[in-house]
């Protein structure tokens, strides 16, 4: 029998964390029609989303979403930090995110854009919108201009930028911007597209003193000589992460006895001839290295290099030469023994077959993360699952594409071997790899 008692309770006698509970189990489109309501719920509302996201939010499929996605840039657009826009090919979609970004997120600080086509427009909004921008990350785009591939337009205007991150198409791009001084840059990576004018990579480097992370691996084997290169003499003291073509005009023994603080490197070794166990030598004698990446070489070489003890992380992409899963184990566990992130592409990785020699033979790997695969790749099956697990102690993150981890129907998260996307779905194809992840 119900209590004399009973009172109904009113929406203003529930606290404020019974209500922010309630909220955790909202979805984004459920939180902007909750913002609506009153303030009390606006606040909150606000609360949950900035907790939830930090501020940073993704937006894809824009011919789908795009109601969804205007209503989230017009709820939330003052608690909005950082964005990525995975561009449409229906060009006006991609000129109305960029308005509303620059009207309605005020405190925008990343951009970044993927696959997106500047033209006329576009690049009037970004003169506005990157003025106050600390981070631009530009993947993959393309400009129309009368003068070629040019983006000077509206970077020459990104007076607080911090970093830039530039993933060409395969094309020569011209970015004399970068003659200004940019005396807060701190990152600079350009992979996959060729400088109209190298040198002007010299200048840029002379001119800022606070540059600590600088990736440069153009699509195609480099023919400079040691112009701007020399610039490397003034700043490897501070770096700490660099991305470089080997060159044979180049003396590497002796640029890379100059790093003190270098943590991670890439080298690419598509225009280069000589073998690299000279500078890998050197690089093995640096207490601070902890990531290291090879591009463009000879499997044959990889079982002939020296030992590398302090190196946690690395990266084998695009291997040359025919490569042979058992023999590679067999020098991780030799000569890699500190390994504990290891990346491969399609060049050593085809199917679930080659996942399980590693699997079984690589024990002190901890993450494992499969890059730019090919073609129809078959997930394992729940059987070879199973039996991975029971034959491995050591615990092992295998990260892949979502698209292939579609076709895997096991998600044990007790398990010792766990199946996981990338955090970020592109970077996966390119060489910025380590920072995100790990």
């Amino acid at each position: 029998m119900a209590s004399k008692n009973h009172k109904a309770t009113d929406f203003n006698d529930l606290c404020e964390t019974s209500l922010l509970n309630v909220m955790e189990y909202l979805s984004v489109e459920e939180l902007c029609v909750v913002k609506g309501v009153c303030r009390r719920l606006r606040k909150m509302a606000s609360r949950t989303f900035e907790r939830r996201y930090a501020g940073a939010v993704h937006f894809d499929d824009l011919m789908f979403n795009m109601p969804e996605i205007v209503r989230i840039i017009k709820c939330f657009g003052p608690i909005i930090n950082s964005v990525t826009v995975n561009g449409s090919i229906a060009w006006e979609l991609n000129t109305s995110i960029l308005t509303m970004l620059t009207q309605k997120c005020s405190k925008l600080k990343k951009l970044k854009l993927i696959c997106y086509h500047f033209d006329k427009p576009e690049m009037a909004i970004m003169k506005t919108l990157v003025q106050h921008l600390e981070t631009i990350e530009l993947l993959y785009c393309t400009i129309a201009t009368k003068h070629g591939v040019n983006y000077n337009v509206f970077l020459k205007v990104a007076d607080e930028l911090r970093e830039l991150v530039f993933i060409g198409r395969d094309q020569e791009v011209d970015l004399k911007f970068l003659n200004k001084k940019f005396s807060s840059m701190q990152k600079l990576t350009i992979i996959s597209a060729r400088l109209t004018d190298e040198e002007v990579l010299g200048h840029f480097l002379r001119k800022n003193r606070s540059i600590k992370h600088f990736n440069y691996m153009p699509n195609v084997p480099l023919s400079y000589g040691r112009s701007w290169t020399s610039s490397f003499d003034n700043i490897v003291p501070r770096l700490t992460d660099i991305s470089i073509d080997l060159n044979k005009n180049i003396d590497y023994v002796y640029l890379f006895s100059s790093f003190t603080q270098l943590r991670r490197v890439v080298i690419s070794c598509q225009g280069y001839s000589e073998p690299i166990h000279d500078v890998v030598s050197q690089l093995a004698k640096m207490n601070t290295l902890k990531v290291l990446g090879l591009w463009k070489f000879g499997f044959r070489e990889l079982l002939t290099l020296p030992k590398v003890n302090n190196i946690e992380t690395l990266e084998l992409r695009k291997i040359k030469s025919l490569f042979d899963l058992k023999a590679l184990s067999h020098e991780l566990n030799k000569q890699w023994g500190h390994v504990k992130n290891l990346y491969l592409d399609h060049t050593a990785v085809r199917d679930a077959n080659d996942i399980e020699v590693l699997v079984n033979s690589v024990m002190q790997v901890k993450n494992l993360f499969l890059c730019d695969l090919r073609g129809f790749f078959i997930m394992p099956t729940a059987t070879k699952y199973y039996l991975w697990c029971s034959n491995r102690m050591m615990p092992l993150n295998i990260f892949v594409d979502s698209h292939y981890l579609m076709q895997h129907t096991v998600s044990d998260p007790n398990q010792t071997i766990v199946f996981q996307p990338f955090k970020d779905r592109i970077c996966q194809m390119v060489n910025v790899i380590c920072a995100d992840h790990l």
